[in-house]
């Protein structure tokens, strides 16, 4: 039985408002030609983001808050951010942008060399770079249980332009992190802790001795397992590498399901792609998320959807809903449906 649910979608990589054929503009080619990991320059494509909305319209409303794991626009201007709010807010059945973080591209302040002021926009939107959204209580097996839903912004600690950090896709969160005291008080018995964040804790951070690209800081991964352990965190939901993984973090209890990219322009022209050192990397997908009590136990159960290239006409209802949309579950190698279990107690 499912007892709560959400849809993660990350790396949407918004620009303004358009439609195909229209193309980044030379600006942004001269960056991505020097620095391709920041692909999410791209932008969107109008498709993937018609077919989020009929993926979510067919989603029973217990299961349809989304959660965004960063990433919302594709460098933060004002201008991405005017047309990426409304868009988002007419998604949801459920307005939860509290259970939402930005991104390292959210806070490019619209700039594409070394990043600029980060928009009073998005301030508005994460007023905060560390909290914790409203307990969620549920019961199962007959014990009380709170779901503790705690987001942090792993930028928090760059510089306010960033350098080189900003070029790498780079994180840290440290000092912000080991000064956060959580609005709901110390652990409890019976708390289920889940941490939304950007990075991912499980990219190396360093690489033959260097700073690794699109990784967090060895300080900020230590104060996270330190966080992780304290409040019994045992999911951590995370974006920003544009692939989809499910790895267990080190020194933790937790687990860490990354959503890759979900509207981003993965198929761009040919002459886009002759002009970059590779194309963007990944496909379009999301994760839906369930906390499901069994006979035994309480399990986090992450059921990955990818998008399809080719139109079904056929609605789907292989997992308790009509959906029409061409995001469809990914087959693991058996060509079974994937989806990761997690046992919570």
């Amino acid at each position: 039985m499912s007892l709560l649910g959400f849809v993660q979608v990350s790396d949407l990589h918004l620009l303004e408002a358009r439609r195909p054929p229209a193309l980044p503009n030379q600006d942004v080619f001269d960056v991505l030609l020097s620095f391709p990991l920041l692909d999410g320059f791209m932008g969107h494509d109008y498709g993937p983001l018609v077919e989020l909305e009929r993926f979510l319209q067919g989603l029973p409303d217990e299961q349809s808050t989304l959660l965004i794991s960063g990433d919302l626009t594709s460098r933060g201007a004002d201008e991405e951010l005017a047309f990426a709010l409304p868009f988002v807010e007419d998604l949801q059945t459920h307005n939860n942008l509290g259970l939402s973080v930005s991104g390292n591209h959210d806070q490019w302040g619209g700039a594409l060399h070394g990043g600029g002021t980060v928009s009073t926009v998005l301030g508005r939107l994460f007023p905060s770079d560390a909290c914790e959204a409203p307990p969620i209580s549920f019961t199962a097996h007959g014990n009380d249980y709170r779901l503790r839903l705690f987001r942090f912004n792993t930028d928090a600690d760059l510089p306010p332009h960033g350098g080189f950090r900003r070029r790498l896709a780079r994180g840290n969160f440290f000092r912000t992190l080991t000064a956060y005291d959580p609005e709901h008080g110390a652990y409890e018995e019976g708390d289920i802790g889940v941490v939304v964040m950007h990075h991912s804790p499980t990219v190396p951070h360093s690489k033959w001795l260097l700073p690794a690209a699109m990784a967090l800081d060895k300080r900020s991964k230590k104060a996270l397992a330190d966080f992780t352990n304290a409040y019994n965190v045992r999911v951590i939901l995370t974006g920003h590498a544009h692939k989809e993984a499910c790895k267990p973090v080190p020194s933790t209890p937790a687990l860490e399901l990354r959503c890759g990219t979900t509207t981003q322009m993965i198929n761009p022209p040919s002459e886009v792609v002759a002009k970059l050192r590779r194309p963007p990397k990944g496909d379009n997908c999301l994760l839906l998320h369930s906390i499901e009590e069994t006979d035994a136990s309480i399990e986090w159960v992450a059921r990955p959807y990818v998008l399809k290239d080719a139109d079904d006409e056929e609605p789907s209802q292989e997992d308790g809903f009509t959906n029409k949309s061409r995001f469809r579950r990914r087959l693991d190698a058996s060509n079974e449906p994937m989806e990761h279990r997690l046992p919570l107690i």
